[in-house]
């Protein structure tokens, strides 16, 4: 078996499925996924199926809560009884939580077998790495600039089809060069300056709206509706750096020093407004509720 990422591999949904039930693939995800996709509000809007992302975080809180709660008490008892219990406590603590952090990331990514839709999207922001079996390596879809990315998938192909003989600009080319700017941004973890989207944030939105309400096929629909989304994470003000909610790891010097990696994470978590991502995150989710109701049919 083969180590490969989603950075360098476009691996589908369907095919994905088939090489794993074969044996000759496996995918995980890191630890700073793990946490971005657990009690996200935002996630929901990428699942096919919410509920059963929502039993997932149940679970996890209900166990977390528990270690928590044990350790609390030892802490208690500390106090009003023998003094070394809260070591027991912590101890306690110490091997658990590395146990409920695995098996969160264990039942997300069982949960990503069997939606679609959370599956494209971590696949799109190329966060999910494989084993993959040697002697299927070469039949892989490598990505470059004309790999359709899961986030986007049907921009280029439903503006290829589309050929306007008009020296004006019209919808398929404004969703076109909006795809493109998808493609490159950092849709499911970051916030970027309107002044980045290659039009007037309301002429991208009146083409999605009105593209959507005037096709028939389902999944059209759906990749309008995704492309909504993507729109709500670009605001004014923003400035020339995005305003992330987690560390890009992706921007990490990479290096076999375990140490210098940890500290490299340590320095570029401190630089995070997380206070402004969140309130960013509210009127991202507000702003695309509205662009929702302009729909004539939802999805």
């Amino acid at each position: 078996m083969k180590s490969v990422s989603s950075q360098d591999y476009y691996i589908p949904y369907e095919k994905m499925n088939f090489l794993r039930e074969r044996g000759q693939l496996n995918f995980g995800i890191d630890r700073l996924t793990g946490q971005h996709l657990t009690n996200n509000q935002g996630v929901l809007q990428l699942v096919d199926d919410p509920a059963l992302l929502k039993a997932t975080w149940r679970a996890h809180n209900f166990w977390t809560y528990a270690m928590l709660g044990g350790f609390g008490f030892s802490v208690y008892l500390s106090f009003t009884s023998a003094w070394w219990v809260f070591i027991i406590g912590f101890v306690c603590m110490a091997i658990l939580n590395p146990i409920l952090v695995k098996s969160n990331e264990e039942n997300l990514l069982d949960l990503m077998i069997k939606d679609k839709g959370l599956y494209e999207a971590m696949h799109a922001a190329k966060r999910l790495n494989f084993l993959v079996d040697e002697t299927v390596i070469s039949g892989l879809q490598k990505r470059d600039d004309l790999t359709e990315t899961p986030l986007t998938p049907a921009f280029k192909k439903i503006t290829q089809k589309q050929t306007v003989a008009s020296s004006t600009v019209d919808d398929w080319d404004i969703i076109g060069d909006f795809g493109a700017v998808m493609e490159k941004a950092d849709i499911l973890q970051a916030f970027y300056d309107s002044s980045e989207l290659p039009y007037p944030k309301n002429q991208i939105r009146d083409a999605l709206i009105r593209k959507h309400n005037e096709t028939d096929d389902a999944e059209n629909r759906i990749d309008f509706t995704t492309g909504l989304l993507a729109l709500a994470q670009f605001q004014e003000n923003i400035g020339s750096m995005p305003v992330r909610g987690t560390v890009n790891i992706l921007g990490l010097e990479r290096t076999d020093d375990v140490t210098q990696m940890a500290q490299q994470m340590e320095e570029e978590e401190q630089k995070l407004d997380k206070e402004l991502f969140d309130s960013l995150m509210v009127i991202a989710e507000r702003e695309y509720q509205s662009y929702k109701s302009k729909l004539d049919r939802d999805v």
